[in-house]
């Protein structure tokens, strides 16, 4: 059966006029009110609503004491992270004493996914930085790329983010607007994005709150203001 015969056939049986364009779409507005002043304290007060801790730094020094006490809670157990380069763009030397306790993606030449996805298996936190964090609802969103795989902030137990203030914008149109193409002829999207928010949780089962399921149990978040 032809299409536009089809599509008659159910106008008709509706009483209804077939269109022969489509109709227009009005745009959507986001279901919560416009957010005025301090971004920061807004993203602060969502994160913490949702289970998730804030560290607050205003140094690179602090940054580093910061990540080397999280370093310190895992008693031992493995620390990964994305690739070097991630750290060094956010103005930490990759190079330091601090670092010789995680596991980066890109470590040393016998370095693969697989090799790496053991050591995430057993890693009690995973360190990663963000595309963006959303104040409206305290999240944090990682996109797909080579440098810092999925596994970074879904296999450990706790999940440490590096943040700079500048990365926090307004609510989920913002961050989608930091991944979309600039123009039509650029297709340059990540192949996934993350939207955590807070500790995973679950009560798909006899409607029984769970922590920890089907990622980390822990989300902390180094909020950092200084100059990057």
């Amino acid at each position: 059966m032809e299409r536009e015969l089809f599509l008659a056939r159910i106008a008709q049986r509706f009483g209804r006029t077939p269109l022969r364009t489509p109709p227009l779409r009005p745009a959507l507005s986001p279901p919560w009110p416009a957010i005025t002043g301090d971004l920061s304290a807004r993203f602060t007060a969502e994160l913490e609503r949702v289970g998730g801790v804030l560290h607050p730094a205003d140094s690179i020094e602090q940054v580093r004491a910061l990540l080397s006490s999280a370093i310190d809670d895992s008693k031992g157990a493995p620390t990964i992270a994305g690739r070097r380069s991630e750290w060094e763009a956010f103005g930490l030397n990759s190079e330091l004493a601090l670092w010789d306790r995680v596991t980066f993606y890109d470590d040393g030449p016998k370095s693969s996914p697989d090799r790496f996805r053991q050591v995430a298996l057993r890693a009690d936190l995973g360190i990663t930085t963000v595309t963006c964090a959303i104040a409206s609802t305290g999240s944090l969103v990682l996109t797909g790329s080579l440098s810092c795989p999925r596994s970074v902030s879904l296999l450990p137990r706790r999940h440490l983010a590096l943040v700079h203030q500048s990365q926090i914008v307004v609510d989920l149109n913002a961050a989608l607007f930091l991944g979309a193409p600039v123009t039509p002829s650029q297709r340059h999207m990540p192949s996934a994005a993350l939207c955590i928010t807070g500790p995973s949780r679950t009560s798909d089962i006899e409607n029984d709150l769970s922590i920890g399921v089907h990622g980390p149990a822990e989300v902390h978040v180094i909020l950092y203001s200084g100059a990057r």
